[in-house]
């Protein structure tokens, strides 16, 4: 077989790959075309996700005398595992508070959002080395106008709340 031989078949596999190519996508487009709903129901899923601004507070436990408490919660969590999580609704406003395990030397940033029935809480490290040494980072969220959510997830995953009275 000569090079003007495998020139030619190559040419006629990549054209045969382009149209197939092409033929799907005119076929997804057509698809969204013909169906309106499609259209409606992503509108919706973008739209019904709102972001909070929540006021957000951070205590830090890592002094010599918190250490005590950092190493029993340790052996309790993984690093990172949010526990003695509250959530309670005062007037206009809904309190969350919970506490992580981690390193030393770390500043964090909160962040919120809600949809129909969860609200999501992110905290999320914006500045520092990490030291090598554990501290307990309290972190409260006060969330005005917001109710008390069916479901509560804290970095993406869900988490099992106390209601305070």
């Amino acid at each position: 077989m000569n090079n003007q031989n495998l020139i030619s078949i190559a040419t006629a596999f990549l054209t045969v790959i382009l149209v197939s190519c092409d033929s799907k996508t005119d076929e997804r487009n057509q698809q969204t075309e013909n169906n309106p709903e499609q259209i409606i129901s992503v509108v919706k899923k973008e739209s019904t996700t709102k972001r909070l601004l929540p006021e957000f507070k951070v205590t830090e436990y890592c002094d010599r005398e918190d250490q005590d408490t950092v190493m029993f919660y340790l052996a309790k969590f993984d690093k990172r595992e949010p526990f003695n999580i509250s959530v309670a609704q005062a007037k206009s406003a809904l309190k969350i508070k919970y506490s992580v395990i981690d390193d030393c030397c770390l500043k964090y940033r909160g962040k919120a959002s809600l949809d129909s029935v969860k609200l999501n809480l992110y905290h999320l490290k914006r500045a520092g080395n990490p030291c090598e040494c554990f501290c307990m980072y309290e972190f409260e969220f006060v969330l005005r106008n917001t109710d008390i959510p069916d479901k509560l997830f804290i970095n993406k995953k869900e988490v099992e709340f106390i209601q305070d009275k």
